[in-house]
């Protein structure tokens, strides 16, 4: 290998090159260093927010459950908006100098809100088509509390691992999933038909896959900063971002990135993975043109630059109102079939039971790893056997599919972890050997489970509670 990526001690990371090939072609290796440090920081990042989310994410979906059942999929939208225009705003502080031009855009284009941007919406008294939201965290709980009942009849269009208290007591919802979803995907049995999105660092990248799953050929950005532009985050009236904005302020470290009018904003290493995931998104959708509108946002490869102006003097003679949206929802959108409903309904019924199977097993095989390091020594032959029989009821643990659908996000770290160690112990042949591998790959993950396993069997007694509420809702009404 030519170049090759290693991590230093203290976190950082580090290219160590061939230098006969550094000097035939550096461009190579400073794409590559590019590529490869971005690829580090994602996967750091990755392991971060689900240590931090992982069973959050899992308690928001299966508290979701009956409002997954209730309400339709973006589905009946696919390609409905042929030709449109949707206008993403995000809540950077750019947004301020462009508010009035974009109040021109109101009932002209198809305006929607990504998360907290619709409480600086609120603030400025413009009422977006479509609020697009997807945090699971306090913060964005704190955020919808801010709106008005007003703001209470826009649709939201949410991803099901939202905070669950969001949308508990909202009408208007509609949702789609991540594709990382493997809780949605087994409880709701997903197919390829339902809408689907690749899981994003921000929901500016759900709302562009939204627009563009309804079929807009245009997507504008406004209020798009992702940086520190006029040396804050978020414009006026994000009034739930206090402690964050100082805490990422605090973070950005001299970090900066070019924006739009030439010099440099500050940021931080968040927000460059952010752009980067955005970017991302932009080059798989060529058939759409990409506006960036923000004043003095960061730039955003894959968009070309146009003041917000311009928009509006373009669609001063159009039309887009929130009643032709409703009138398209009234005809496209539909809810579950009662027989996947039905089906969806016991398997979360069924959860408490699995969990409990699970925890059986875990317990029988933890016993037998006490006994594997005398046998190892004593009587090989057994403990061949007893290894056996260990994995045997390992694979009835992984074969289960609330095993695959519910700890695949719950224990991710842990799993990956797991998946790492197996090839060490598949190829290891000595026995006594072979028998501390699988107390310590083996024996230690189980044990991982075993500390988050009550909190995971509590989440689905009350998942369960939450649907039972809701079959006698039901029966009554």
């Amino acid at each position: 290998m030519i170049y090759n990526l290693m991590m230093k001690a203290n976190g950082d990371t580090a290219i160590i090159v061939i230098p006969v090939y550094d000097r035939i072609d550096p461009s190579r290796r400073v794409e590559f260093s590019d590529d490869a440090i971005q690829a580090a920081e994602n996967y750091a990042n990755e392991r971060r927010v689900y240590q931090v989310m992982g069973m959050q994410w899992t308690k928001n979906i299966l508290f979701n459950f009956p409002a997954n059942i209730s309400t339709p999929s973006l589905r009946g939208l696919k390609g409905r908006l042929s030709d449109q225009t949707a206008v993403i705003v995000g809540a950077g502080p750019s947004l301020e100098q462009d508010i009035e031009q974009l109040r021109r855009l109101e009932n002209r284009a198809f305006i929607i809100a990504a998360g907290s941007s619709s409480q600086v919406l609120n603030h400025f008294q413009i009422k977006p088509h479509l609020i697009v939201t997807m945090d699971g965290g306090e913060a964005n709980l704190q955020a919808f509390e801010y709106l008005n009942t007003l703001e209470k009849q826009i649709p939201i269009l949410y991803i099901p691992q939202i905070e669950y208290r969001i949308i508990q007591e909202r009408s208007h919802l509609m949702h789609a999933y991540f594709e990382n979803d493997s809780i949605s995907r087994y409880f709701m049995e997903l197919s390829s038909d339902d809408p689907i999105f690749a899981s994003s660092h921000s929901v500016t990248g759900t709302a562009i896959q939204a627009a563009a799953y309804m079929g807009c050929t245009e997507i504008v950005f406004a209020g798009q900063d992702l940086s520190f532009a006029y040396g804050t985050l978020y414009a006026a009236g994000a009034n739930h971002v206090s402690k964050e904005l100082g805490d990422q302020t605090a973070a950005h470290g001299g970090m900066t990135v070019n924006n739009v009018k030439g010099t440099v904003n500050a940021t931080s290493q968040s927000l460059l993975l952010t752009l980067s995931n955005i970017e991302e998104l932009i080059a798989q959708y060529r058939e759409i043109r990409f506006i960036n509108t923000t004043a003095m946002g960061a730039v955003i490869n894959g968009t070309e630059w146009q003041p917000l102006k311009e928009i509006a003097d373009r669609f001063e003679s159009k039309t887009f109102t929130s009643e032709y949206l409703e009138d398209l929802f009234k005809q496209y959108l539909g809810v579950y079939s009662k027989e996947r409903v039905e089906a969806a309904k016991q398997r979360v019924l069924q959860l408490s039971e699995d969990l409990m199977l699970i925890e059986n097993l875990l317990f029988r095989i933890s016993k037998k790893f006490s006994k594997l390091s005398e046998l190892s020594r004593t009587n090989q032959s057994k403990c061949v056997k007893l290894m056996q029989e260990i994995v045997s009821n390992w694979d009835i643990v992984v074969s289960n599919q609330v095993y695959s659908s519910l700890f695949t996000m719950v224990y991710y770290n842990e799993q990956k972890r797991f998946i790492r160690e197996i090839p060490e112990l598949e190829v290891e042949n000595n026995i006594i050997k072979k028998a501390v591998l699988l107390t310590e790959v083996l024996g230690g993950y189980i044990k991982a489970i075993q500390v988050k396993l009550p909190e995971l069997k509590d989440i689905a007694v009350e998942a369960r509670e939450r649907v039972v509420a809701m079959m006698t809702m039901e029966s009554v009404g």
